[in-house]
């Protein structure tokens, strides 16, 4: 992290591929050191960062189911769902060893999902705020028939639209029971 710091990303890269060719038995970081700092890159939006250490992580470690999902959302913070598609397929065969890898694991793939189909809050909240309550109702039966292959219908996404119109001017008239 410091030579990220020091020399920009590709130079610590170029110099961890380095020392790696040259053998040894230094270990350079552990598992838990990288995903504690991606994490923080994650957070920070930082994700060519976070690309390039779980990348590198991948190499040394790469059994570890959730360093896909977690290359997986920097790929999908940078709007790249192929490459997202494309980790999460590879680390299909890897089995998770860590309780909370299988549910990190099922969040990048809604997320995928979420990003190629969209998401069914999203646009039943649009709904509402261009026509309302039966604009809503209309939108919601139209978005039941598609469940099976339209956009994503995610507990969070309901979760943070409920919230949002919790905080705003609440929509008059008969209630839109979900």
């Amino acid at each position: 992290m410091r030579s990220v710091k020091e020399q920009g990303l590709e130079a610590a890269l170029a110099g961890l591929n380095r020392a790696r060719a040259a053998g040894g038995d230094a270990h350079y970081f552990t598992a838990d050191e990288v995903m504690q700092q991606a994490g923080e890159y994650l957070g920070r939006r930082q994700y060519p960062e976070a690309i390039g250490l779980l990348r590198a992580c991948l190499e040394s470690f790469p059994r570890m189911a959730g360093t896909y999902a977690m290359l997986a959302q920097a790929y999908l913070g940078t709007g790249d769902v192929t490459a997202a598609e494309a980790i999460l397929r590879q680390g299909e065969p890897v089995e998770a060893m860590l309780p909370w890898e299988p549910p990190q694991i099922e969040l990048a793939r809604t997320a995928v999902r979420k990003q190629k189909l969209g998401s069914a809050a999203t646009i039943l909240g649009q709904a509402l705020a261009n026509g309302g309550i039966p604009a809503a109702e209309k939108t919601l039966q139209n978005l039941l028939a598609r469940r099976e292959n339209g956009p994503v219908f995610d507990e969070s996404d309901f979760s943070t639209l409920g919230y949002r119109l919790l905080q705003g001017e609440q929509p008059r008239g008969r209630r839109l029971c979900l």
